[in-house]
């Protein structure tokens, strides 16, 4: 699986990025403003941020006096990543702040602003307003440098595969109280297997995701399921969740904590063979031939019958291996040739997870035809799965 960088050398290579385009060079200005407008760009993947020194002009102030402001006008609901800067000439520790565009309802966004200093901050902000970015304290003839870019958080969006390690990002967390739910749209999924990855990309401890996997009218086809970014040899990984669907338009619907996720899909449409729900159609297996099809996430509870035909006494082993939704199970029924159910096999879906079923017969079987019935455990359920068997003279049981 591809993998995203530490979460700490994201933020220095955001640091970087700013630094390079933005501050290293702090040019003279003798006009004093009160205020500037600046225009923030939105950036809808994780390469844009590498990118945003092509995407916009170092902005800079120099203050006629305490409160003078940036001003700009939020294009997308979200957030921006903001960067500023005080030059190393200022004598005065200011205090920033975001207001409206009259100045009013302020809140901090760094308390404590030292010349020659810089920092990030994620500003929440909503569509089509004004807002201010004021210097407080700051003394007539000090330089002060912004850059920004807005993060987009809630709606519908377009969930897109990538061939590299590249993702799309959404601002996850609204206020301390609340998150965004972004509705995340699959067009045009063949059928197959539909794999989301998905991880908190910003908070040095990951935050908790929950993913929902819907029908083309946002109904829930699968469970809630709680998805947090892997940490492995300190780097971070996109955890992943996948869902055996048909053919159509879905959506996954997405609620985090974390500022802002990572998001993409892959879609796997090898899992295309026909299945039969019922038991007088079931589909005939061949020895050593993987089948692979999908259970697909529905609001129904639906099961998929196979038959097994012995032109002799054999011990048989079955195969079932694949993707199970996770917060979900599905159930192996092995039949016998007069139609009884023999044996259960159940097994549950977890995230970032290959799950398996291998299981030998203990006493070789009579000729004859058998049944297997891949079923679901709830109408959550769906897999893309691979099933197949194999025979021998003697026992395949592992010991």
């Amino acid at each position: 699986m591809k993998y995203f960088k530490r979460i700490v050398a994201f933020a220095l290579a955001m640091i970087m990025a700013f630094s390079v385009s933005v501050f290293a060079e702090e040019p003279a200005s003798s006009e004093l403003l009160k205020s500037k407008s600046i225009s923030i760009p939105v950036v809808y993947s994780y390469e844009d941020f590498g990118n945003i020194t092509d995407e916009i002009d170092q902005e800079s102030i120099t203050v006629k006096g305490s409160n003078s402001y940036f001003k700009f006008k939020a294009k997308k609901t979200g957030f921006i990543y903001l960067g500023m800067k005080s030059d190393a000439a200022n004598k005065k520790t200011v205090k920033v702040k975001k207001t409206n565009s009259k100045g009013k309802s302020a809140s901090t966004i760094k308390k404590s602003f030292k010349p020659g200093h810089q920092f990030f901050a994620i500003v929440p902000v909503t569509k089509d307003k004004t807002y201010r970015i004021a210097m407080n304290g700051a003394a007539a003839g000090e330089t002060f440098y912004i850059t920004a870019v807005n993060v987009v958080g809630g709606g519908k969006r377009y969930l897109k595969e990538y061939e590299n390690g590249n993702c799309s990002v959404a601002a996850g967390k609204k206020t301390k109280k609340s998150n965004y739910v972004t509705y995340w749209k699959v067009a045009d999924m063949p059928k197959g297997a539909l794999t989301v990855f998905i991880s908190d990309v910003y908070s040095s401890k990951l935050a908790s995701t929950y993913i929902t996997l819907c029908n083309s009218k946002k109904k829930a086809i699968s469970a809630k399921t709680k998805v947090t970014g892997v940490k492995k040899d300190g780097n971070v990984y996109l955890s992943q969740a996948t869902f055996g669907v048909d053919q159509g338009t879905y959506y996954v619907k997405v609620t985090t904590k974390a500022p802002m996720y990572g998001i993409k899909m892959k879609i796997d449409d090898s899992y295309n063979r026909r299945s039969e729900s019922k038991k007088s159609k079931a589909v005939t297996l061949n020895e050593g031939e993987a089948r692979k099809t999908v259970l697909a996430a529905s609001t129904s509870k639906t099961s998929h019958y196979y038959k097994v035909v012995l032109d002799q006494k054999k011990h048989v082993k079955f195969d079932v291996d694949g993707y199970i939704a996770p917060g979900t199970k599905i159930n192996l029924v092995i039949y016998d040739s007069k139609g009884k159910a023999t044996k259960t096999l159940s097994i549950k879906g977890e995230v970032n997870k290959i799950k398996t079923i291998d299981y030998g017969t203990k006493d070789a079987l009579s000729a004859g035809t058998y049944y297997l019935a891949i079923k679901k455990d709830s109408k959550n359920t769906s897999a893309a799965y691979s099933i197949y068997y194999q025979t021998s003279d003697e026992s395949m049981i592992k010991k």
